[in-house]
């Protein structure tokens, strides 16, 4: 299903000059003053999707039907959770998917302190700082609540430090997300920005990767419902294109040119300097490639 979507001005007309991140528009501003509809429809997945290898068997169920997901690198079969606040905890089968290099959960039980466990097993735990909270109900299991100026800090960890510019590189972000504010979700930026998704002053899904005014906006998110948002950078030649998807429909795509790198660390629910998400937000899953439209909506089937 098609989404409106934004490109911003500086995008078509470098000289207009646009903000170097979206918290930096005016408050007031607007990301629908310009939009056109994506008809671009989704690949359609069934079960009987094959793997060149045994897929991941691993459950994470009470529910014996089988449904399509990715596992170890390709498409195979294997149960999910789907129900808010199933009984498993966790919606993502992620024990054994290929490339997965965060994934966190947002569960109690995987919360040690101030420690977000980090469960994909690349070991980027993250440290919660401020007054974000571990126990309201998420879309599965619990789910981080921010109030408008807490995060989540998960340093500065290299398997994060992504560069588009590197040939036949990318990467995927994937969330859920229930809020009726805006902020940054998952984000590497500081005084410059290297990849940031984020929920728009008006409510429309965010993706800024690379340099001043690379940023777009696609698919309404902010209605107090939960949404599963994705973002997926893929280098190809030489160029690299950035998608979004929402609730796992492609809601729009553009190319961006121009390469961001730095030191800051990544964070979530923040970004260094403010725009702070106030909401809640739940299981988080990074990959260091980007997934294709049928994969990224075989990640919740």
């Amino acid at each position: 299903m098609g989404n409106p979507w934004f490109m911003a001005p500086c995008m078509l007309v470098p000289a207009l000059g646009c903000a170097s991140d979206p918290s930096d528009i005016p408050d007031g501003g607007t990301s629908s003053e310009t939009t056109s509809t994506n008809t671009s429809t989704m690949a359609t997945l069934t079960g009987s999707a094959s793997s060149s290898s045994a897929p991941n068997t691993t459950t994470n169920s009470a529910s014996d039907s089988a449904s399509t997901s990715i596992t170890d690198g390709s498409i195979g079969t294997s149960a999910a959770d789907t129900t808010a606040g199933g009984d498993s905890g966790y919606g993502l089968d992620f024990e054994g998917l290929a490339n997965l290099v965060g994934f966190w959960s947002f569960n109690s039980a995987d919360i040690d302190g101030a420690t977000v466990r980090d469960l994909s097993g690349a070991g980027h735990d993250g440290t919660a700082m401020g007054a974000v909270t571990f126990t309201a109900p998420g879309r599965f299991g619990e789910a981080a609540e921010f109030f408008g100026g807490d995060h989540i800090d998960v340093g500065m960890p290299a398997g994060l430090d992504f560069d588009h510019t590197i040939a036949d590189s990318g990467y995927t972000i994937s969330a859920w997300v229930k809020t009726e504010s805006s902020g940054s979700i998952f984000g590497k930026r500081g005084a410059s920005v290297q990849y940031q998704l984020f929920v728009f002053t008006d409510g429309l899904l965010g993706a800024h990767v690379g340099g001043e005014g690379q940023f777009f906006f696609a698919g309404a998110v902010a209605d107090d419902a939960w949404h599963h948002v994705a973002m997926t950078v893929a280098r190809s030649g030489d160029s690299t294109t950035v998608e979004l998807f929402v609730d796992d429909a492609a809601a729009g795509a553009q190319v961006v040119s121009g390469a961001t790198t730095n030191d800051d660390a990544v964070w979530i629910g923040m970004r260094p300097g403010g725009f702070a998400f106030t909401g809640l937000i739940d299981e988080i899953a990074v990959f260091d490639r980007a997934l294709s439209a049928a994969e990224v909506a075989a990640l919740y089937p």
